[in-house]
């Protein structure tokens, strides 16, 4: 089973390639994935992971994605 992620960031096709392509480069392993539009502005998105990896990994997840520039929020669900 895997662990939940949410993802608030600005709704463009390069922030999906590059959320996507850090998990690959990662070796992190993507069992699903949501998208849809943020409830308070449409200009963001808000991206639902499930990531089957362990709570260290997902604490490192964590911060490779806050270095992406449009990314906005990350929690642990």
């Amino acid at each position: 089973m895997g662990r939940e992620v949410s993802i608030i960031a600005k709704n463009q096709i390069s922030t999906h390639y590059r959320i996507y392509s850090l998990l690959n480069r990662k070796g992190y392993e993507l069992e699903e994935a949501a998208s849809q539009p943020w409830e308070t502005d449409s200009d963001y998105i808000k991206i639902t992971l499930s990531l089957n990896i362990s709570d260290h990994l997902l604490m490192q997840a964590k911060k490779y994605l806050y270095k992406i520039i449009d990314v906005i929020e990350v929690e642990i669900l």
